[in-house]
C-alpha cells in the first residue's frame, strides 16, 4: 500500500511521552485506523474488543471453552 505525507498537530506533552516510550506514531496511527468499528457491526467481541482483541479470536477461544471446558477444570475441587 503506497504512502501518503500529512501534516498532524499533537499535543506536545503526548509527543514527548510517545517519544520516551519509542513509539512510531505513524504506526500508532495506522495501528488505530486499521481496527475494527464497532459500530460497523463487530460488537460481539464486547469489552475485549476495547483491549485491542480480535473478534475472531475471542469467538474461537469462546468455542474451544465450551467445548473442552477450562483450563484446570479437571484438578479443580
Amino acid at each position: 500500500m503506497a504512502k501518503t505525507s500529512i501534516t498532524l498537530g499533537i499535543d506536545s506533552d503526548l509527543l514527548a511521552r510517545a517519544r520516551a516510550l519509542g513509539l512510531d506514531l505513524a504506526e500508532v496511527l495506522e495501528i488505530a485506523l486499521g481496527r475494527p468499528n464497532p459500530a460497523d457491526g463487530v460488537e460481539e467481541a464486547g469489552a475485549a474488543f476495547e483491549h485491542g482483541e480480535r473478534p475472531e479470536a475471542i469467538a474461537d477461544y469462546n468455542r474451544r471453552i465450551r467445548e473442552r471446558g477450562c483450563f484446570g477444570d479437571t484438578w479443580r475441587s
